[in-house]
């Protein structure tokens, strides 16, 4: 019998050794419909809560299987080795390698290069859900790029929106430059973005924090109950705002990276 690569057992993994890919195929395997067909699959609810459930639409179906984690932790602890399990099952039918996995978020496993046919268990089935062609890791979020957008892990979606076309563009056009053009190229894109970016010559947009929060920081710092204050929306002039984050956590690595 082979050796399983014992990532499985990670129910979030993330290989921080790899920094950048930068033309090469990142595929994220998903489980369809994950709670659901765990709890169908390992007979975790009676037949009868199945049933419900499965009368309900997705959102509907997805919400109700929360609040009856929430309620039940027996039913909590059983879900994370139900996902363990599929995830164990998924590795030894594809004989993935730890050099294969990139990153596990529960329900979902970011495969380098490779990509896998044995996907159904039964009534679990892994899905090729979102393919990249570059990743980058930078101020401790994971950006996962393809030619249509830059999907970040660490920061919510409705907070991403904010970022869609500025910094999350500037990351997204920094790894096309180092898939397709020449280093003196890449430099002059990242110094001229430097320059703009300290003179405040770029939209608002550009200077929102790229983290979790994503606000806009005054100068002169103020703490409220140990929490530097922060804006939603600026409108006070420029020279009022701290611009020092995102060209210390993103700008500046951006460019170390080349030289």
């Amino acid at each position: 019998m082979k050796n399983v690569c014992e990532l499985y057992k990670r129910t979030n993994y993330l290989n921080k050794a790899i920094q950048t890919i930068i033309g090469q195929r990142i595929t994220e395997y998903d489980i369809k419909s994950a709670g659901f067909n765990i709890c169908k699959h390992f007979k975790f609810l009676s037949d009868e809560i199945l049933d419900w459930l499965e009368s309900l639409d997705r959102h509907s179906r997805h919400v109700a299987i929360g609040k009856l984690i929430k309620k039940d932790k027996e039913l909590g602890e059983k879900m994370k080795k139900g996902f363990r399990s599929c995830r164990k099952k998924f590795f030894e039918a594809n004989d993935v390698q730890e050099e294969d996995v990139l990153s596990i978020k529960k329900d979902a496993i970011y495969i380098i290069a490779k990509q896998f046919d044995e996907l159904k268990f039964d009534n679990i089935e892994f899905i090729p859900k979102n393919e990249f062609t570059s990743y980058i890791y930078l101020n401790k979020y994971e950006f996962y790029i393809n030619e249509y957008e830059c999907q970040c892990k660490g920061i919510k979606d409705v907070k991403l929106v904010f970022h869609k076309d500025y910094m999350l563009d500037i990351i997204m056009e920094f790894c096309n430059l180092l898939k397709n053009a020449s280093k003196d190229k890449q430099l002059k894109f990242i110094k001229e973005v430097a320059t703009a970016y300290r003179n405040k010559e770029l939209d608002m947009g550009y200077y929102r924090e790229l983290n979790a929060e994503s606000l806009f920081r005054p100068k002169g710092k103020i703490k409220v109950i140990n929490q530097f204050m922060g804006f939603r929306e600026f409108q006070m002039d420029m020279k009022y705002l701290d611009i020092s984050y995102n060209y210390t956590h993103y700008i500046v690595p951006m460019f170390q990276m080349i030289i």
